[in-house]
């Protein structure tokens, strides 16, 4: 078994492995099973998220595009924060606080495509500790 910072971090690999994960426990009525499925989309969520900008033009993104002015980087971190969303409300649906923070939080401010709309980051917010009464970042948005 290795310890921390002995494997590299693969992208690619994690969300496989977090599909199959979802695909397997997504529809099970166990809430272990939920939670772990709940867990497993928030990562699929913060992967997207966290990599919208740090490498736009991977081979997976160039698959995407249909124009040539969609190779712009802005383009590109659309499409992953896009899919980043998608993740985060599929996490949320099943009661996960630091989705709807995290979606809160994106909703708060104004980057790449994703409209400010304080009312929404409000109520992502007030979801957020609604799920969980000690998610402080939440209460302190409030």
């Amino acid at each position: 078994m290795h310890s921390i910072g002995k494997l590299r971090f693969d992208p690619k690999r994690a969300k496989d492995l977090f599909k199959e994960v979802i695909n397997k426990l997504e529809k099970s009525k166990s809430n272990k099973d939920k939670e772990l499925s709940r867990i497993a989309m928030r990562n699929m969520a913060l992967i997207y998220h966290n990599s919208h900008f740090i490498k736009p033009f991977e081979w997976d993104n160039l698959t995407k595009i249909s124009r040539l002015s969609d190779l712009k980087v802005n383009k590109l971190s659309n499409i992953k924060l896009k899919i980043a969303v998608k993740w985060y409300k599929k996490s949320y649906d099943l009661g996960d606080s630091i989705s709807a923070y995290n979606l809160g939080l994106l909703y708060e401010s104004d980057i790449n495509g994703i409209k400010k709309v304080d009312y929404q980051a409000e109520y992502y917010f007030k979801k957020a500790v609604d799920f969980d009464n000690n998610n402080l970042y939440a209460k302190a948005k409030l």
